[in-house]
């Protein structure tokens, strides 16, 4: 994958590092991620899923637990549904928060 130019990138972080993903392609770089087993290095994302489950791809990135992806061994690897539940309730909760001090900043 070093050798082939790449579309613009998408960061996907784990706790092994992270990998960048083709937001064309879906291939990925995974140069800057450690896994012991190259069986379980990520090859190609599932962008289909990630622009079903949140629309346009984000380029600030993801987690590993938003991304399906295909590994080196040739196992689809899923999306996390809890995580992404508790991700979305933490973000509903951040941004009520966010409303709600401007609703009080309007008050004063």
């Amino acid at each position: 994958m070093q050798d082939e130019q790449l579309n613009p990138l998408i960061p996907v972080f784990s706790q092994g590092g992270y990998f960048l993903v083709d937001r064309e392609t879906g291939k990925c770089d995974t140069t800057n991620l450690k896994f012991t087993a190259q069986n379980k290095l990520p090859i190609v994302a599932n962008l289909a899923e990630l622009r079903a489950e949140y629309g346009e791809l984000a380029t600030w990135g993801y987690d590993i637990m938003d991304v399906g992806y295909w590994n080196a061994g040739g196992q689809y690897i899923p999306p996390c549904t809890k995580w992404r539940a508790k991700r979305t309730k933490l973000q509903d909760t951040y941004s009520q928060g966010i409303i709600e001090f401007r609703g009080q900043q309007c008050m004063a």
